[in-house]
Formats: C-alpha cells, structure tokens, sequence
C-alpha cells in the first residue's frame, strides 16, 4: 500500500498540472473560428471544461484522500453526498461527450443527407444541455442512498439495506462500465465505415471534409485512448461486489484509479498528435502571445470559404 501512496503523491500533483494547463488550452484553441463552426468541437468544448473540472478539483480530492489519508467525503455527511455526486457526475459526464461525438461523426460522414443535417452547432449545444441535466437528475440517487456512518468503518458508501440499495451500484456500473465502451466503439466503427466510402471532388467541399477527418481521426485516438485507461478501473468495480477486499486489491484499484485520471488529461496531448489543424492553431496562439510573427509554413493553408461550407450542407 505503501507503494500505492508514493505513487499516487508523485503522479497526481503532475496529473492535476497538465489537466488544467491542457484543458484551458483546449479550450482556446476549440474556440478559434476556424474550428468553433463544427459540431464535434462543441462536444469536445464540454469534455474540456468537463476535465477541466475534474483536473482541478476530483484529483485533488484523490490526491488528500490516497497519498495524505485526508479524505475530505468524511468530514461530515454533507461533504460525504456533494462530492461523491459531483465526482460520479463527472466521471460519467467524461464518457458521454465523447460518445456524443462519435454519434456525430458518425451523422456528419453519413451518405444520407438527412442524416448530416442532424450534424449541426445548434443541435449539439441543446444535446450537451440535455445530456448534462439528464444525469444531473439520474445521479441524484447517489446523495440520497450514499452516507456517512463512522460506526460500521465503512466512510462514505452506500450501504445494502434493501434491494434498491443493491441494485443501483450495479446500474452505475453497468452505465459506465458496459455500455459507455460499447458505444464509443460501436459509432466509431461506424463513422469509420461511412467515412470510407466518402467520395467528393470540389475544392470547398474537399477542405471541409479535410478537417471533418482530422476530427475524426482526433476522436478515433481518444475514443482509444479512452477505453484503455478506464478497462483496468472498469474491471476491478466489476469483481468489488465479489472479490474480497485485501492489500493487493486496494493497490490494484489505486492503480487503475491513476490511470483512469490521465483520462481527464490525455485529449490535450491527443489532439497535438493526430490533428494536424489544431497544432496549427496551438502554434499561431503561442507565438501571437510571445508577440512572434508565424513562420510562412505556418500560414493558413486550408482557408476555408465557412459559407461554401454552410451550403454544401458538409459542415456545421
């Protein structure tokens, strides 16, 4: 367990600094016009200011909890509820957005012309608002069954008294755990298929389309990404209910809570790897700040006409 604490005081404080270094600069860059237009970026807009969150508050908590042995949900049955609300919220707020972005890429690459008219800014804002509310209601089950009892050493959990009690972990769990992955990979595969078998030939609609598939391909490595941090976590709430809890049991979830929190920093260092189009508007926000001219390689080389975009009905 030792090893765990150490671990866990050395990875998280690098952790929380690169989340919200990278999320507020996702954030800036998502906002560039050149990008903003595009309703994948506003699902990746809601995953940055979701991480950011989460970077600069959830790993905090975790970092007092398992590297300080301060943890903040049992200091009164107030903090208990609140922050074990608003870390699940999180936690399962993270996976939706990116399987809302898979679901419009897989709308936006479709041969159907219905279909991508579903793609769109306006649509994608009251989606994120649905989606936010709908699990702000669904998770409120979890202050009301979850509670502190310093009697029982238990903290903060819910506790088996009837049926309901029993179930709802496993509605979580299956939530998060079951069909969040499903998702993600099924619409992935998907907006792969469609995107295949995508053939156009104007230059403006061919520029869109450009950076419509470096969007893809960014949400195609997070998506990736994604699914391989969170399996070790996902596995061992799996076997909690049935597994005996002993010190190898609590290293390994310490472990595969670390890495389901790069979860909420990995996108920043994603986005600079497989989108070409967001490195160039990284590189031109930097050296507008350091006051630099851009390098003539670095100018504008997919200039897009956004209202050619518009009536092709390839972008939104």
């Amino acid at each position: 367990m030792q090893l765990g604490i150490n671990l866990t005081r050395v990875i998280v404080p690098i952790n929380i600094v690169f989340g919200v270094i990278g999320n507020l600069l996702n954030i800036i860059v998502l906002t560039r016009s050149i990008l903003y237009n595009y309703a994948s970026t506003h699902y990746f807009l809601a995953l940055a200011f979701n991480n950011l969150f989460a970077s600069s508050f959830i790993l905090v908590i975790n970092l007092f909890a398992n590297g300080y042995h301060t943890d903040i949900t049992t200091f009164s049955s107030f903090s208990c509820k609140i922050i074990r609300y608003l870390i699940e919220l999180c936690t399962v707020l993270s996976s939706y957005f990116i399987i809302l972005a898979s679901i419009d890429r897989y709308y936006i690459s479709s041969l159907n012309p219905n279909r991508r008219k579903l793609s769109n800014v306006k649509m994608a804002r009251r989606i994120i608002i649905f989606t936010s509310i709908f699990f702000a209601i669904l998770y409120l089950n979890t202050p009301i069954l979850i509670d502190l009892e310093n009697n029982d050493n238990l903290g903060c959990r819910i506790r088996p008294k009837n049926t309901y009690y029993q179930i709802y972990p496993i509605i979580q769990v299956f939530i998060f755990n079951v069909l969040a992955p499903c998702l993600m990979i099924l619409f992935g595969i998907l907006a792969i298929y469609n995107t295949k078998h995508v053939h156009v030939h104007p230059v403006h609609i061919n520029n869109c389309r450009r950076t419509e598939r470096q969007l893809s391909f960014m949400l195609l490595i997070q998506v990736s990404t994604f699914i391989v941090l969170n399996l070790p976590i996902c596995i061992m709430l799996s076997f909690l209910s049935v597994t005996s809890i002993t010190s190898e049991f609590l290293f390994a979830m310490i472990i595969g809570i670390l890495l389901q929190q790069f979860s909420f920093t990995t996108p920043f260092f994603l986005y600079i790897i497989s989108g070409h189009i967001f490195r160039q508007q990284l590189i031109r926000f930097i050296n507008r700040r350091l006051g630099r001219r851009l390098d003539n390689q670095i100018q504008p080389t997919n200039h897009i006409d956004t209202n050619a975009c518009d009536r092709t009905g390839s972008r939104r």
